[in-house]
């Protein structure tokens, strides 16, 4: 192999990886996370700390505990209720 390929090689080599990790860094799932509050919700049977994430103004999980990383912005409501409405 020449050197001239062997450089080229290299660049694509080095591109890919760099093109394989800019694509795994994926929009977080929700645009709001509201962690560790205690959920009252009746019609669901809830009541309990939970955390709830938003996405698009609506709620989109209601879950013992969700990765903060899955949302654009995270909100620590522990010692708050956190009611529908």
């Amino acid at each position: 192999m020449t050197r001239k390929i062997l450089i080229q090689t290299m660049i694509a080599i080095a591109l890919a990886a760099g093109a394989n990790a800019f694509a795994q860094q994926a929009e977080p799932a929700y645009d709001l996370l509201l962690r560790g509050g205690h959920v009252l919700d009746d019609k669901n049977h809830i009541d309990g700390v939970m955390d709830v994430a938003i996405k698009d103004g609506k709620i989109a999980r209601v879950a013992a505990h969700i990765p903060p990383t899955s949302a654009l912005k995270t909100v620590d409501v522990k010692g708050l209720y956190v009611t529908p409405g």
